[in-house]
């Protein structure tokens, strides 16, 4: 099962259509130094990756949080949810209810997030490079 939700998720990614000319605007020794599997390995896995995008797999136990970071435009399926408080670059703090089979796009950012809920929260995340 969780194969097929990767490959599906995949086959999203490649049907989706991209405009080539658009960039991130961080380098890349940005991207490494501040990326979220380079700031919390221990939150962020990496499952697939090319040239224009990677793609992560987010596991949040209760309680855990990951440490300040940023990603590209992505969007991202949540396949376990939990209630999540995110903090953002200037230190705005929100909270968010993840809720499993979300799917949503999200614009680039830095922020920091925990897990404040109950659950462990598992989330894939593919993010443009």
């Amino acid at each position: 099962m969780k194969f097929l939700i990767y490959l599906s998720i995949f086959f999203i990614l490649q049907s989706c259509q991209v405009d080539i000319e658009r960039k991130f605007q961080i380098n890349e020794d940005e991207r490494s130094n501040s990326s979220p599997e380079n700031v919390s390995p221990d939150i962020y896995k990496v499952l697939y990756e090319n040239d224009d995008y990677i793609i992560l797999e987010a596991t949040f136990e209760p309680g855990q949080g990951d440490n300040l970071h940023t990603h590209a435009d992505m969007f991202y399926y949540v396949i376990q949810g939990s209630m999540m408080q995110i903090t953002s670059e200037d230190g705005e703090v929100f909270t968010a209810e993840l809720k499993s089979g979300d799917f949503q796009n999200q614009k680039s950012t830095t922020h920091q997030v925990t897990n404040i809920g109950s659950t462990t929260a598992r989330i894939i995340a593919i993010e443009e490079k």
